[in-house]
């Protein structure tokens, strides 16, 4: 799935309603979603995605059943929106996220606000603080791959640790914030589980970009357009963001040119090629 849908091609050239439909498309031919009562009410893109490859194949043997919402538990059962009887539980698990606390940091520095709402400059730094020398590493829920987020992240704050990047006053920080939470409330479910939402290559390139390690796709069209093509067009690998800038690294293109080898070895299983 991430090979296949983040790709810079896809996010920045094809229409967001297209890409929602082709996707759409895509996962109803696999399994009907509206034929195993299981379609949301909003755009597929307006949440985190959960992939299970069994969970129609549950659905079709009866071990598991869709049911719709909670409307109240008795003392040995459960009792859904649309029905009449208490269906018999045994077990109740809660599967439905967690609440964001930081019960070891006061308010005046980070407070977590109602459904989940943490204002925090690129989802790591505390706006209004007068030294920036706390972050929050890995708060984000991105529609991709989170360790080379965190990765990208730890990055950035040594940047700006060393004073290698320095981050804007706290009005355009705030502003910032401001603006991502537009973002999320036009394009994301509104609620405490979604609250931390976030595209992921957008997100990456606009974290590389303030520490200078953001591939340069305009060079790259000149210089290098083989690696162009893959870049722009092929999956959005994380070794693109050690391709230039501090700490990169010389294998980085070889690692992109050549990602299917690895992408399909591990189905060989030692056989031979």
């Amino acid at each position: 799935m991430d090979v296949s849908l983040h790709r810079r091609y896809n996010v920045t050239v094809l229409p967001s309603s297209y890409m929602e439909k082709k996707l759409e498309k895509s996962l109803n031919k696999k399994m009907d979603h509206k034929k195993f009562g299981i379609k949301p009410y909003h755009p597929v893109t307006s949440q985190t995605p959960t992939v299970s490859d069994e969970i129609q194949y549950k659905l079709l043997t009866g071990a598991v059943t869709a049911k719709k919402d909670v409307k109240e538990f008795s003392q040995n059962g459960v009792l859904f929106d649309g029905e009449e009887e208490i269906t018999p539980i045994d077990v109740v698990i809660f599967a439905t996220g967690f609440y964001i606390k930081f019960p070891f940091l006061t308010d005046d520095i980070l407070r977590v606000g109602k459904n989940n709402k943490v204002l925090l400059y690129k989802n790591m730094f505390p706006p209004q603080l007068k030294h920036h020398t706390l972050a929050v590493i890995g708060l984000v829920q991105p529609n991709g791959p989170v360790f080379p987020v965190v990765e990208l992240q730890s990055r950035c704050f040594v940047a700006v640790m060393t004073n290698k990047c320095r981050l804007p006053s706290t009005e355009k920080m705030l502003a910032s914030v401001r603006a991502t939470e537009g973002f999320r409330a036009r394009n994301y479910v509104q609620s405490p589980r979604h609250s931390i939402d976030t595209p992921w290559i957008p997100y990456m390139d606009d974290i590389a970009e303030m520490f200078g390690v953001k591939p340069n796709l305009a060079a790259m069209t000149v210089k290098d357009p083989k690696l162009f093509r893959i870049c722009f067009f092929g999956p959005c690998l994380p070794y693109q963001y050690r391709l230039t800038g501090p700490h990169k690294w010389e294998g980085a293109r070889d690692a992109i040119l050549n990602y299917k080898n690895r992408l399909y070895e591990h189905l060989k299983n030692g056989r031979e090629k």
